[in-house]
């Protein structure tokens, strides 16, 4: 289980520089910044998924789970 919560605060820091770098680049700062959105709707699209997936990881990387607090939740459902 440890294992499985730094393999995803790995790929939160690699979402992290992805994000970043992309900020950072006058090429996507003006692509974002373009009243034309439409044209760049996919590199749009998959960076505000990138966004949201990181936001996501990050929110659920937040509170530590447990082994209790799984078998609480199994116990929960039958």
């Amino acid at each position: 289980m440890n294992k499985a919560l730094a393999i995803v605060e790995e790929w939160i820091k690699g979402l992290d520089n992805l994000l970043e770098f992309c900020q950072s680049q006058t090429v996507f700062q003006a692509i974002l910044g373009d009243e034309r959105a439409h044209v760049f709707g996919i590199l749009i699209d998959v960076y505000t998924s990138l966004n949201i997936i990181n936001t996501s990881l990050k929110e659920e990387n937040s509170r530590p789970v447990s082994l209790s607090d799984l078998a609480l939740g199994l116990k929960d459902e039958d």
